[in-house]
Order: structure tokens, then sequence, then C-alpha cells
């Protein structure tokens, strides 16, 4: 159905004798991604709280304390997994000097415009900060520099980001990191972790994840040949193994870049000094929807390709793939955008997020993603905007990302979808993506529509044991709008929705409670639950229920991660009782949070929501 004007926002349409042209086929029963919530990753630069000549550069002051106006936007953004230092790592950052009383830090000369300064917002403020917000340590992927300003012969970008000693300090990184402060001194030398003792850590974080290097193989590093290949294995070597030998458990990332089949890829998963030393591969990914010849030349169709390709040769492996940064594609000439640099960050790149994370969601061997890149408002591609000094932008890319968090439930199950070819010569028009909860109870399907001319008719198939009871359509009034428009929508008579182009439809299942039959064959409920008031909340609620079977009863909260929160029954209750328990999240961080009760054999979970 062809539209005058793009991106009408459809309130109450409905299509009426229109069939399906975008089918997507949900499997519950085959999980994709056992921990999806891990696909929203996002990467960290470390330079957040440098100060530029106009300004700070990052989210954070000179004593290292988050920005006012930035707390206001970022201070409740979703953390599952994070990639750090970022881009810091090829500008010489050096973490012994992020670390320690910040009034003593060293200065750091790793801004390039910017002066050399010490960072307040160190490694240990970045750990507490993921720590506040939900993430795991182990889930924390850390970049390690590694290139040595002893070594002759580096090209200009490998020498601005050279360090004294890679090896070393990466394996005192790990130390630091990750040894307990028993006297022990994994490494020798300083001890490490009495030293993170001292700077007020006494307990190991544990971090599991560490990727060697960023961009290795670009050209102004050491190519992507096999000769390039080959010397970067060659220098990441040592420093591997001292990493190895601190803390034997870690897991190893190197980067990856082009087809499965390309000399650096294959280099990486075969080259002997690397058999049975790493965990995965790390590609990125810059997509947009540039035509070229009458096809998308940088479109998502071709990443899809290439990933799944890469996905299956890193499998056979026995190899996991970590996204380690992905973004809209700015185009630029000798490091300067051509075009529009907001427009990665703008609707038209949330919706391409969206169907990349959707596409991540399906592809097995994918374990986790990271969105490039916070820390560092000046950067391009970067999801808040600094206007002006003290008024910052929430990018809808980085919008997207509040409202998915809440809607990638704890797994990731199998989806297959059909629709027309896009208009603009993509090969397909719209991709679906379906999360489900650890007890199956509560089911989400999002599909983005790609096509910016055409609207199609969406529906779902496999899932007759659930019913919607939430049905939201995003969209935006242009392109570039930085606005994103969230709106409930209704199907048509046989269930389907409608997507408007470039849109993103949500849709939210419960599963159908099960009936008890009594003994004059009269369906009734196990029990009552009530909707939690007031929902949203902030910092107590109220769940009321009243069971219709005496029995052992249990009232759980979970977090938005599956991760039990609180009981607030656990207990033998007698039927036909009303109850009201009250919830305080007042030591919580805001989001989304579940609430479980279970009577007997009998179970039913609904959604509140805290606001700070």
């Amino acid at each position: 159905m062809r539209l005058s004007l793009l991106f009408v926002i459809l309130l109450t349409e409905v299509s009426f004798g229109q069939s399906a042209d975008a089918i997507a086929t949900v499997n519950v029963n085959t999980v994709i991604n056992p921990r999806s919530s891990l696909l929203l990753g996002i990467t960290f630069d470390a330079r957040s709280s440098m100060r530029g000549n106009s300004g700070p550069v990052g989210y954070h002051d000179t004593n290292g304390v988050i920005l006012p106006e930035i707390q206001t936007i970022f201070g409740d953004f979703p953390m599952s997994t994070l990639r750090y230092p970022a881009n810091a790592v090829m500008s010489g950052f050096d973490w012994k000097k992020s670390v320690g009383p910040a009034a003593k830090r060293q200065s750091q000369d790793i801004g390039g415009n910017v002066p050399s300064q010490p960072l307040k917002f160190g490694f240990d403020e970045f750990m507490a900060m993921t720590k506040s917000r939900g993430a795991l340590p182990k889930d924390i992927q850390i970049m390690v520099t590694i290139y040595s300003k002893s070594t002759s012969g580096l090209k200009l970008i490998q020498s601005q980001a050279a360090i004294d000693d890679p090896a070393q300090s990466a394996a005192d990184l790990v130390e630091y990191a990750n040894a307990p402060n028993n006297g022990k001194n994994w490494g020798g030398g300083i001890d490490w972790a009495a030293v993170r003792d001292s700077n007020g850590h006494p307990e190991p974080y544990g971090i599991e994840i560490w990727n060697l290097g960023n961009e290795p193989w670009a050209s102004g590093e050491f190519g992507n040949d096999s000769v390039g290949a080959n010397n970067y294995v060659a220098m990441i070597q040592p420093i591997l193994d001292s990493m190895l030998l601190r803390d034997p458990t870690i897991k190893i990332t190197v980067p990856a870049t082009g087809p499965a089949t390309s000399q650096w890829n294959t280099k990486m998963m075969n080259h002997p000094s690397l058999k049975g030393k790493l965990y995965g591969l790390s590609p990125h990914f810059f997509p947009d929807e540039t035509v070229v010849n009458g096809t998308l030349g940088l479109g998502i169709a071709k990443v899809e390709s290439g990933i799944i390709a890469i996905a299956d040769s890193a499998k056979a492996k026995g190899l996991k793939v970590i996204v380690g940064d992905y973004a809209h594609n700015v185009p630029t000439l000798n490091g300067v955008p051509t075009g529009n640099p907001d427009l990665a960050m703008q609707w038209q790149g949330a919706n391409l997020c969206a169907d990349f994370l959707l596409l991540m969601s399906q592809i097995k061997n994918v374990e986790r993603v990271n969105f490039w890149a916070y820390g560092l408002v000046p950067a391009t591609w970067h999801p808040i905007r600094l206007n002006s000094p003290g008024n910052y932008t929430l990018m809808p890319a980085a919008a997207l990302y509040k409202k998915l968090s809440q809607l990638f439930l704890d797994r990731s199950v199998a989806v297959t979808t059909t629709s027309p070819k896009g208009s603009d010569g993509n090969s397909y028009s719209v991709r679906a993506g379906a999360f489900i909860s650890s007890d199956s109870s509560l089911l989400n399907v999002i599909a983005v529509n790609r096509d910016k001319n055409d609207s199609h008719i969406f529906q779902t198939n496999g899932l007759s044991n659930y019913s919607v009871t939430t049905s939201r359509l995003l969209t935006a009034t242009s392109l570039t709008s930085e606005i994103i428009l969230d709106n409930t929508v209704a199907s048509d008579p046989a269930g389907n929705f409608t997507l408007s182009p470039m849109s993103v439809l949500i849709l939210q299942y419960q599963k159908k409670k099960p009936t008890a039959v009594n003994h004059n064959g009269v369906n009734v409920s196990t029990f009552l639950l009530y909707q939690n008031y007031p929902n949203p909340f902030n910092p107590t609620t109220t769940i009321g229920f009243t069971i219709q079977e005496s029995g052992f009863t249990s009232l759980k909260i979970f977090d938005a991660l599956g991760r039990e929160v609180t009981t607030l029954v656990n207990e033998h209750l007698e039927a036909n009782v009303s109850h009201q328990k009250t919830f305080d999240a007042s030591a919580l961080a805001g989001g989304v949070y579940f609430y479980r009760l279970t009577n007997n054999s009998r179970s039913e979970m609904k959604k509140m929501v805290l606001l700070k």
C-alpha cells in the first residue's frame, strides 16, 4: 500500500479485508539467546571526565561527578553489558593513572586536541557506575592496548595508542581487577590486589572478558591481509600469555573483520599461537541504506549474510561472537562526516538499530552486542548530543534502547519472518524478533518495517497459547526526527497490524491463564491477582490478591534480568481471604520489575515500572 506522505502516524487505523504480507512465525520452544539483555550492550569512553577548550567532553565534571543535565537523561539508562575504555584505548589510555586518590592522579594526554589532564572518572568509578545500574562485572568487556612505545616502525595511529610495556600493563590490570587480596601477590612486584584494596575496593571485580586492541585490521594499523594478521598475532602473543598467566580463567577475544573467509578472520580462527586461548571474535558493523546499482551496498541484509557466516565459522571452532561496536554508518572523508552526522542517531538510525538488534537476536552464536559509543559527547555517532553548554539531547537511538530494555525479556526465541522486498531494493521490508520470560508467562514480539515508502500488514503465528495485552507503534514525523512517537494501535478483525513506513511494532503477550474445574463442572480461577497500584510507582506500590485454593503461596519480585529482588509472601494461606502487600523500592534503581504469585501449582506474573 503506497502512502502519499512518509511516516503517517497510525493511531486507530484498522485494516479490513487485507491479507498479511509480512508474517512472523514464533517458536517459543527454541531458545536462540539465553540472556537477551546482553544484546543491549554499550561502549563507554574512558575520557568522560576530561575537559576541552569549550567545556566538558564527556558526562562528568573534572571531579568525576556526573553533570546534572546529563544525570537527567542518562541517570536511569539501562546497562547490561559494557565495553571499556572505548576509543581511549587508541589514544594512549593508561589505566594505572586512572585509579587511586583522585587528587593524586597523574595527567594523561589522551584527548587529541584536549589538554593533558588527570581522569577523575577512572576505572574504579566506571566499575562503580556499572554496579549501580545492575551490570555484572563478568559482563564487562575490557579493551587492552597492544602497542608499545618501545616498538620501532609504528604507524601514526599505532604510535598514538602506544603505552609503556603493554604486556605488563595488561597483566597488572587483570591482577588489579581479579586477584583476591590474600597476600599471595599473583604477579610478584607490586601487589595490585592490595593496591585495589587500599583504593577502597577490597573485593575482586571478577572481570572475565578482555579484548586485544580495537580495530587492528584497519589500513592505518596492520591491514586485513594475512601478513597484517600474522604481525598482529606476533604483537599480542606476549600480552595474551601474560594476562592468562595472571588469571587463566579470563576470556580473551580478538577483533574480526570482513567476510568469514577473509585472510584476517582465517588467521584468527586457525593461528597455532592462538589455539585454545581464545573465547571469541569481536567484529564491528556500521551499515546504512546506501543504494549501489539498485541494491543496498551497506544494508543490514549484507551484514546479515556476513555475520551469520562469521558466527557459523566461529562456532565450528568453539568460539563465540561479541559485536564490539555497531551503529548506523556516517560516511566520512579523511575522518570528517560528508553528510548529516546526526542521522545515525535520529529516527532513521534508531530504526536501523532495531532491525540490527532483531537480527542479532536470531543468531545463536552471537553472545552480546555493544552500541558505539557513550561517554564522549563530541564523537561522531554519539547518542547524546551537546547542543550548547549545559544543553544535551538524548537522541532517538538511545531513547529506543530505553524502550527495548523493558521488552527484551530473559531469552530470545526463534522467529521466521517473511515479507516483500523493500521499495528501496532491500531484500526484505519487515523483520521480527521474540523475547520470552524465564517462566514463559510473558512474551514480546517486536517487528520493524524498514521500508521508507510502503506500509505492510503484519501477522504473528505460533502464539495460540498467548493473548495480546498491549500493542504499540513507534514512529516519527521524518527520517531526521529526534522525537519518537509511541502510540497504542489496534489490530484488524483477523488480528493483523498495519506497520507504517519506517516503524517499529511492539506486541506484548501474556500466557493464557489455566483454569481449574470444581465439582459442579464450573471453571474457576485458582487465584485472583490484581494489578498493583499505583503503576508506575515511586517508591512504593501495593499488590493485592485473593487465592481460591488453600495451600502454599509465594509472592516474589524480580528485576528485568529475571533476578529475584525480594519475597513478600512465602507461606501457607487460606482461600478466599483478601491480601495486600506493599513493595518498597526505595533502594532500587528505576526500571521494569515483575511480581509473580504462585499458589500450589499455579503461577501468574505481572509487570510494574519504578520511576526514579
